[in-house]
């Protein structure tokens, strides 16, 4: 209890909790206290069927937000040409996408268990992007990923600076280094 655990399942597995004890509540104590213990337990289970649907809706926007961000890297590529390339490539992307600017943007998402739950999922140091499904879904057999090469962002050339990303590289490696925004 001194160090919560905000996992998604164990938050399910407290609401479950929670809402067998509401079921005992109300079907205990006298016609007065069962009446309040209902409404009690309707308000509970509103506020956990709402938080159930933002939750959903903001790991359905992270996900939109994080195909995007692919698209744009993969647009980037495409137009350097690098995507069409014979040449067996090393890749090593730096950096996160950070979270989508319309859930840092929700104000029942600030300093809130949503906060904790999305950042978990998303933005933990074990996901760190995706590079698996940026790399299988879209088919990019030409690229050998590495979690850090021994060629970094000083060894290479810029290729391409946007808005989103920066592409270095040069004939056998390219780095992604993603920018995060506030």
């Amino acid at each position: 209890m001194s160090a919560p655990i905000y996992e998604c399942r164990s938050m399910y597995g407290f609401g479950v909790c929670i809402a067998i004890f509401t079921v005992i509540v109300t079907d205990s104590g006298s016609r007065a206290f069962s009446q309040i213990a209902r409404v009690g337990s309707l308000g509970l289970s509103w506020c956990f069927f709402v938080f159930c649907f933002v939750y959903g809706n903001a790991l359905t926007e992270q996900q939109r937000y994080t195909e995007f961000r692919i698209e744009m890297v993969l647009s980037a590529l495409d137009s350097l040409n690098l995507l069409s390339t014979e040449n067996e490539m090393t890749l090593q992307i730096s950096g996160t996408i950070g979270m989508s600017p319309i859930i840092e943007n929700m104000p029942q998402y600030q300093n809130t268990v949503l906060n904790r739950l999305v950042r978990t999922t998303f933005a933990g140091d074990a996901w760190i992007w995706n590079q698996y499904y940026f790399l299988h879904y879209y088919d990019l057999t030409n690229y050998n990923y590495v979690e850090s090469a021994d060629v970094g962002a000083e060894d290479l050339t810029i290729l391409y600076d946007g808005y989103y990303e920066t592409i270095y590289g040069d004939e056998s490696n390219i780095l992604i280094e993603l920018k995060e925004y506030e």
